[in-house]
């Protein structure tokens, strides 16, 4: 891990509600602006699949809460420079990680690596709902299981939720587009100074 401390590797971290609209910016950076993607979920899904285990909310939130404990909350890390490392040319890129959803973990990141910056997506409560409900309506297998409500009182949501409050920058998804989000992040300054920020 040692050679990514010094790196030009630069790393953006998202975090938000579920049906926030982290999927949206994300697809618009991997797609339009060269980003490289670092996926935690299809980690938890591969074991999730080892284990013989479905691939539901719920599941994948349990397998992250146990390797949260036997880790220290250093589990992301690990798989984002594993995940770099598979790439040759992985020096001087910029890197996608699609959730983060503890402060812990943005924590062990901002140690970890030189340039991180750490972009929070939100909208209200009502078109949170909406897009959830939307999203079970056409059978997404990893919310079938869960109510909205039960999903607004998981603790990795509260958790996912309160990082609005270190995040360098926050934005709402019902006053910005996925692509005007995306084309807004990638002008932010390499090196953001750490902190709270906001975009309404």
């Amino acid at each position: 891990m040692a050679s990514f401390l010094s790196s030009n590797n630069r790393l953006l971290l998202l975090s938000g509600a579920v049906g926030a609209g982290k999927t949206s910016v994300a697809n618009a950076l991997l797609n339009t602006h060269g980003f490289r993607k670092i996926s935690t979920s299809r980690h938890l899904a591969g074991l999730a699949t080892a284990q013989g285990l479905p691939h539901e909310r719920a599941v994948l939130q349990q397998l992250g809460d146990t390797l949260d404990v036997q880790t220290d909350y250093l589990w992301p890390v690990s798989v984002a420079v594993e995940q770099m490392q598979e790439v040759a040319d992985g020096d001087a890129l910029v890197w996608l990680l699609d959730a983060v959803r503890k402060p812990q973990q943005v924590a062990h990141f901002r140690r970890a690596f030189v340039h991180v910056l750490h972009v929070h997506i939100t909208a209200s409560e009502e078109i949170l709902r909406a897009r959830y409900l939307q999203r079970q309506a056409t059978g997404d297998a990893r919310d079938a299981a869960l109510s909205y409500e039960a999903l607004v009182r998981h603790p990795n949501e509260v958790a996912s939720r309160a990082l609005a409050s270190i995040a360098d920058v926050v934005y709402n998804s019902g006053n910005w587009s996925a692509n005007n989000i995306a084309e807004d992040i990638v002008h932010k300054p390499k090196g953001l100074q750490h902190g709270p920020g906001g975009v309404d």
